[in-house]
């Protein structure tokens, strides 16, 4: 028991030190880990966000772009979710899949900046139960989780101030969300699962492009590029989901995840063998 909590205590510690930046919510899913040693899961899922994001200010070109918020960057996520049991008390977990994102609105660059394609994202995690009734009815569970992505801003000409902006994006994207979880369940199909979480969110955009003059000159300095800062306006939140199971091989779930700064709602189809 106590090797277990250890394994725990130094997975989180990575796992939050590891954040740097991040910039939409993953599926949480169910989180009581209920593979037995020795079975695996395969999960298709999918997740869209919203969320608001601060923006660092920069200057390109002479022009100045002030600090404002980042507001409604919308994003959808694809995952195929692979699991392995690890005994009967944690799961653990790799995620490949792909992500957009919308460049949001704000007074700042990304109102000058378009929207991006489905780009490849990565991602892992783990869930521990520390807590559960006789019948199994009832699961107290922690988990951890982490995603990885790299999104292009496609390049938009727009009008500012007395000059033309042709500017594009790209944001290196990080996730990372500890989060406790309890889950009950009804019957011998139906699970309801809550609880908080804390969401890590910060990014780092690096803008280019060029600034031309209403005559089509390129003024002095006008080539751009510069990186600016996101980051989460809200960091903990909550979570609230259900799983419906046809007996120990196959099942789905929805949920809904918020926080003051943002929300995701998503789903997946999940298989389970031996």
């Amino acid at each position: 028991m106590n090797g277990r909590f250890s394994f725990l205590a130094t997975l989180l510690i990575i796992v939050a030190l590891s954040h740097s930046v991040a910039c939409a919510f993953d599926p949480i899913g169910p989180p009581a880990a209920r593979l037995k040693g020795g079975w695996s899961a395969t999960t298709l899922e999918y997740m869209y966000s919203s969320m608001d994001l601060e923006a660092d200010g920069f200057t390109l070109a002479g022009i100045e772009f002030f600090p404002d918020t980042v507001e409604g960057i919308k994003s959808n996520k694809l995952y195929a979710n692979f699991a392995s049991g690890l005994q009967d008390y944690g799961e653990v977990f790799l995620r490949v899949g792909a992500t957009d994102a919308s460049s949001g609105t704000g007074d700042n660059w990304s109102d000058f900046v378009g929207d991006s394609d489905y780009e490849f994202a990565i991602g892992a995690g783990a869930k521990f139960n520390f807590g559960q009734s006789q019948d199994g009815a009832h699961i107290w569970s922690l988990l951890a989780q982490t995603s990885y992505a790299t999104l292009d801003l496609d390049v938009k000409t727009s009008p500012i101030l007395d000059s033309i902006a042709t500017l594009a994006a790209e944001l290196d994207i990080w996730e990372v969300q500890i989060a406790l979880g309890y889950t009950r369940r009804f019957g011998d199909r139906f699970w309801v699962y809550c609880g908080p979480f804390l969401h890590f969110v910060s990014g780092d955009a690096d803008i280019k492009g060029s600034i031309l003059t209403d005559v089509g000159e390129t003024i002095e300095g006008g080539a751009t590029k510069a990186s600016t800062d996101l980051r989460e306006e809200s960091m903990i939140g909550g979570y609230i989901g259900a799983e419906w199971s046809r007996g120990d091989d196959f099942g789905w779930c929805v949920e809904l995840q918020f926080t003051s700064g943002g929300y995701a709602l998503g789903g997946g189809l999940i298989w389970r063998f031996e």
